[in-house]
């Protein structure tokens, strides 16, 4: 679905930069239990460049990254959906990721977008982030609920652009422009409520046809962001300034169909939002594909 919007109309849900590294992972995945992730890598990151143009519209500008070499230490944890308390089924991954970089004495320092990071000695990061996803069957209908919440931190209160965090769009903030919130520390809830109603069976040919019946989600969202404004987020060397810091609030509903796969949203955000249709597959089924 990406794929065929950034074609046709420069709407592109991706925030692409370049890393070239290497490093050792160890891994515990136990069949149906938690898996655990610890990764040592040494990389460099750098920043891309857009090669190309859509049939209308244009594509966002890239966000400009410094391109100098760091070690990476990341941690993670990721808990398969499972039953959970009070008839519950929980999904959640939480992520620890430190950064660090030293520089020689003798760097020469070069004007540009990003010569805050190529000059110094040095940078230090710590990010987090904790997602997860709750629902309960009640009857025939599902109530689900998605949590995010994640913070960085730096020494000398430097941090590189790829570390902060950016949210915006159909998943994160429904009703907003995708990634238009670039902050430090950010936390994000919606309450979905999915019910039944009739309707038409599609024909699957030798494979039957679906259900005579699809799912309406009316759902409530809530993004909470602190925006540091001393943070020199640039795209394509052009300073973006992020809104706020607060609470952004918005509202909407999906239509799910096909086995629940194929979802339709119409949403809108009430501060400052404007109204946003898009279509996706379900995130049930981002694992798979």
């Amino acid at each position: 679905m990406n794929s065929l919007a950034a074609q046709e109309f420069g709407s592109d849900d991706s925030d692409p930069y370049g890393v070239a590294g290497g490093g050792l992972a160890i891994e515990r995945a136990p069949p149906g239990g938690a898996s655990w992730r610890l990764e040592v890598a040494g990389e460099r990151a750098f920043p891309l460049a857009i090669h190309s143009s859509p049939v209308s519209g244009a594509f966002r500008g890239l966000v400009d990254v410094p391109s100098s070499p760091y070690a990476r230490i990341t941690l993670r944890a990721e808990r398969p959906t499972s039953l959970w308390f009070f008839g519950t089924e929980l999904r959640a991954s939480a992520e620890l990721r430190a950064l660090h970089r030293e520089t020689s004495a003798n760097v020469i320092c070069a004007p540009g977008p990003v010569s805050v990071f190529n000059c110094r000695r040095g940078f230090s990061t710590l990010r987090g982030s904790l997602s997860a996803a709750i629902e309960r069957p009640i009857g025939r209908q599902r109530l689900a609920l998605r949590s995010f919440a994640a913070a960085v931190g730096a020494k000398d209160d430097v941090v590189a652009p790829q570390e902060l965090i950016y949210l915006g769009g159909p998943v994160s903030a429904p009703g907003y422009p995708f990634h238009s919130f670039v902050a430090r520390a950010a936390a994000s809830e919606r309450l979905e409520w999915r019910l039944p109603i009739p309707f038409v069976a599609i024909p699957l040919g030798r494979f039957g046809s679906t259900p005579a019946s699809a799912t309406i989600a009316p759902y409530a969202a809530f993004l909470a962001v602190r925006v540091e404004r001393d943070a020199d987020v640039r795209r394509s060397g052009v300073v973006v300034m992020p809104p706020v810091s607060g609470g952004y609030p918005s509202v909407g509903v999906g239509f799910l169909t096909l086995f629940d796969l194929l979802r339709l949203d119409v949403a809108r955000g009430l501060r400052d939002g404007r109204w946003m249709f898009s279509v996706d597959v379900s995130s049930e089924f981002w694992g798979v594909l």
